[in-house]
């Protein structure tokens, strides 16, 4: 039974569904210096954005991180960092800003649901490729 898809039913006359590109984690690429850039595919999904509850913000307390966090409750298999598969979180796009998966609350992917926490990132955390080196032409302004 998809409790999401019954729940959700209610719910988005109030909240409705939203378009969301998932930014889904599919390997980690490494340049000849070693260093590791992510890598990830583009995928349209709709999803119930929510402020955070009270208990949810009890689990923020315990990882103590600071910032925008809202709950997204979605019927894709949304993923947060694994460190020990050396696998980096999964990233969500909607309302024009970048947020970042902090924690999976309830993983229901037998019925078809998930609720994740995110974090709205600052233009500071969004990973840029650094920029080709500037010409001597270029530095002085010609």
């Amino acid at each position: 039974m998809n409790l999401r898809g019954l729940a959700n039913s209610l719910t988005r006359r109030i909240s409705p569904n939203e378009p969301i590109v998932w930014k889904q984690f599919i390997k980690t690429y490494r340049d000849v210096l070693g260093n590791t850039t992510p890598q990830y595919r583009d995928v349209a999904i709709t999803g119930n954005i929510q402020p955070l509850a009270s208990d949810d913000l009890q689990h923020l307390d315990n990882i103590n991180q600071q910032g925008t966090f809202m709950a997204v409750y979605t019927n894709s298999a949304i993923e947060g960092m694994r460190r020990g598969e050396q696998k980096a979180q999964d990233m969500l796009v909607f309302r024009g800003q970048t947020w970042m998966v902090v924690q999976v609350l309830e993983d229901w992917r037998q019925d078809g649901w998930s609720k994740i926490i995110v974090k709205r990132q600052e233009v500071a955390d969004v990973y840029e490729p650094p920029q080709r080196p500037r010409g001597p032409a270029q530095i002085r302004g010609l």
